[in-house]
């Protein structure tokens, strides 16, 4: 019997600059509730997430994290 493969699960998750982070959030309906006061979000639907550029390397790594962790949760 041949051995099955396991899918591989695979997520994105970019860190870009103001600019850029509104224009991803303002390009879909799903991501409507985004404004200034995010540092960053996560679409569980496309295993991506999305996170504000600060200059502050452990800032970055805990929004990072965080977001990750939301793509993690059960759906």
């Amino acid at each position: 019997m041949p051995k099955l493969l396991e899918p591989k699960l695979e997520y994105r998750i970019r860190v870009l600059s103001d600019a850029d982070f509104f224009k991803v959030a303002k390009g879909n309906p799903r991501y409507a509730n985004v404004d200034e006061d995010n540092m960053g979000f996560s679409d569980p639907q496309k295993n991506t997430a999305s996170v504000r550029q600060t200059h502050w390397p452990e800032l970055n790594k805990y929004i990072i994290n965080h977001e990750f962790s939301h793509l993690l949760e059960e759906k």
